[in-house]
């Protein structure tokens, strides 16, 4: 009896350990379910997503095959299908995913009739000098010749970045990306370099960061035909273990974000505000983990082109999520609400949903 105990206690703790494992593999559900970035993960917690944000990352988010479900056509609450594998091989780390639309723009795209972007393909390639480093390529393209207008587009971006002792840097381009044909074959659409650009410095155990980025389109028909926006984050974001199988989350930011659109009418729009992010991560069981957070800006509102200023009005943000574990399978869900409290999906089913295998 003695010994079954103890063999069973052993079970018990290896389980543990192998769950605490394999969530550091996760996903937009994660993030989400977290008070973070879908397409860019954070600032300061380190994830899978953390590889569209600093390519350097892929040496320490490595050796597993990720999948988001997700369908054609996307939204915050519906996302986009996508997924990828990320590996080591011959001292370096490689990786290809597929089906991104970060800075997509589809909406505004097939509002004025252009091919919608998408099947992107990322590379990824990183490696250890003394600091970890690394590089990320995407290219997208497709055309439409059955139509009654001839349809093309195509892009090209790249990411790089490093991480040396206690500090982070990354620079993402969007280098180009040009679709032709809507209405008529001469009508084009074409965006600004988009560009974002940050560092990141580890201080007394907490994060403190600056975000910038920059990007924009022309359009020679639709109601838009020119929009350029502008956004920065700045501030500070930590992490406490509060015991061996459960995790706060912390962070604090000031972030502005302001649009300029021509068009039908011309609009300058500028938001700002000030949110606080807690969020809770613990292990309930060997193969189960639950993670919920609340977000509130303390400041914050809009100002229109007129320079009228409107406050927001309920900023508090509140999701949940939970990862099954089984064996070297993350199963990840996420229920939430966004800032005007409606759901994004009714509770008892999933927002977001991915599958991850650690090898």
């Amino acid at each position: 009896m003695i010994y079954s105990r103890i063999w069973i206690s052993l079970i018990v703790m290896f389980l543990i350990f192998w769950g605490a494992i394999n969530v550091c593999y996760a996903s937009k559900a994660r993030m989400l379910a977290l008070g973070q970035s879908s397409d860019y993960g954070s600032f300061y917690i380190k994830d899978s997503r953390s590889i569209f944000l600093n390519p350097a990352t892929i040496n320490q988010q490595k050796n597993y095959f990720i999948t988001e479900l997700g369908s054609a056509s996307s939204s915050d609450s519906n996302p986009n299908s996508e997924g990828g594998i990320i590996f080591d091989f011959a001292d370096f780390v490689w990786g290809v995913y597929l089906g991104s639309e970060i800075n997509a723009n589809n909406s505004a795209r097939t509002a004025a009739n252009f091919l919608a972007k998408d099947n992107r393909v990322d590379f990824l390639f990183g490696g250890d000098a003394g600091f970890t480093w690394g590089a990320r390529g995407h290219f997208a393209a497709g055309k439409d010749r059955q139509s009654a207008v001839d349809r093309s587009y195509s892009a090209v971006g790249i990411g790089l970045g490093v991480s040396i002792d206690k500090v982070d840097g990354y620079c993402n381009f969007d280098l180009q990306d040009v679709a032709n044909g809507a209405t008529i074959k001469d009508d084009k659409w074409e965006t600004d370099l988009g560009m974002k650009l940050g560092v990141a410095y580890n201080f007394l155990g907490s994060t403190f960061f600056i975000d910038y980025e920059k990007n924009g389109f022309k359009s020679s028909v639709g109601d838009i035909t020119h929009k350029s926006e502008q956004k920065i984050n700045v501030g500070a974001g930590t992490t406490f273990q509060l015991d061996s199988v459960s995790k706060l989350f912390a962070d604090l930011k000031y972030y502005s974000d302001t649009e300029k659109i021509s068009g039908t009418a011309d609009l300058e729009l500028t938001e700002y505000g000030l949110p606080l992010c807690l969020g809770f991560e613990t292990q309930i069981m060997p193969w189960l983990f639950l993670r919920a957070s609340i977000k509130q800006s303390f400041i914050g509102g809009e100002e229109n082109s007129s320079g009228d200023f409107k406050s927001f009005s309920n900023t508090t943000d509140v999701s949940t999520g939970i990862t099954i574990t089984v064996g070297k399978v993350n199963i990840d869900g996420m229920v939430g609400q966004d800032r005007d409290g409606n759901k994004q999906g009714s509770f008892g089913s999933v927002t977001n949903f991915s599958l991850a295998y650690k090898f």
